[in-house]
């Protein structure tokens, strides 16, 4: 028996509810317009990466071993020819005396750090590169979003002043002004190679605790970005300032501590691009066939 609520005698059944809260098609037209009346332009931005982009992206398997409580990827075994210079550095690493004094030939280490070396690519690097379906690399757009919200903290608005509140729990007025049309941003190639360092987690400084950090790096990387926003709001000079704001000083993908002595702040060591092509266009000017898509 279907149930109902007593006051308004309206059908509460699973299915009703499932019937009720389906959009009809006229109610989602009428969204899409009242969408292309607040951002009823189109800005596409084509840039070009200006350092090395690092990728370093949680998989889903990675997620649910840290929920689980598990470590990282576990390497496989040494092969024999190396399994004695293998033994030797787990033992090093866990400050055994003996093994300090223990001696191996450096072509043996040699082909012990590039066996290490390929794990680190295979099992860590590779697996932190976004895909698409086709294999093909990309960018997530979250990692723009991100990147032009805080470089808000730079730019001031003609009209409504500083984009983004330099305050740590400040809002922004950047996704109510321009919203990115693409959830994926395609790299250019597939050319990488291992980035591998030395690292802490943050805040730690302990030398015992480091540990390798291990990342794809892409010398040569590029975008193009669609950008939902108002012509009148966000013209496309002002769009191409944010992006120049946000590709000089924050940068896209994995970071690094600033390099310069005594500077803490997180800034866009790898990950730096310019753009090299704005071009707006307003919804009324595209053919009828694709404004109506």
């Amino acid at each position: 028996m279907a149930r109902t609520d007593a006051r308004s005698r309206v059908d509460l059944s699973p299915q009703t509810r499932k019937d009720t809260w389906t959009l009809r098609p006229e109610i989602l037209a009428a969204a899409r317009r009242a969408q292309e009346e607040i951002l009823p332009a189109f800005c596409t931005i084509t840039c070009t990466g200006t350092s090395p982009l690092l990728l370093n992206q949680t998989t889903e398997e990675q997620t649910l071993r840290i929920d689980g409580g598990m470590r990282g990827p576990r390497f496989p075994k040494p092969p024999n020819a190396i399994a004695h210079v293998a033994n030797l550095a787990r033992r090093r690493q866990r400050g055994d005396p003996s093994a300090q004094e223990e001696r191996a030939a450096p072509e043996e280490w040699a082909a012990f750090h590039a066996w290490e070396r390929q794990c680190y690519r295979d099992l860590v690097a590779a697996p932190g590169i976004p895909r698409m379906a086709d294999g093909s690399p990309f960018i997530p757009a979250r990692y723009l979003e991100e990147c032009l919200v805080r470089a808000g903290r730079y730019l001031e608005h003609p009209r409504l002043g500083i984009l983004t509140d330099p305050e740590p729990n400040g809002g922004s007025l950047v996704p109510a002004l321009l919203e990115i049309v693409e959830q994926e941003l395609p790299l250019p190639n597939d050319q990488w190679e291992l980035d591998l360092r030395p690292g802490w987690k943050h805040g730690e400084t302990n030398p015992d605790l480091r540990k390798s950090i291990a990342r794809a790096k892409y010398r040569v990387w590029g975008f193009t970005v669609t950008l939902a926003c108002h012509p009148t709001l966000t013209p496309g000079p002002f769009l191409e300032e944010l992006l120049t704001i946000a590709g000089a000083r924050i940068g896209v993908g994995s970071f690094r501590r600033d390099p310069r002595k005594g500077h803490t702040e997180l800034r866009a060591v790898f990950g730096r691009f310019r753009p090299t092509q704005c071009v707006m266009q307003t919804i009324n000017a595209l053919p009828p066939e694709e404004a109506e898509a």
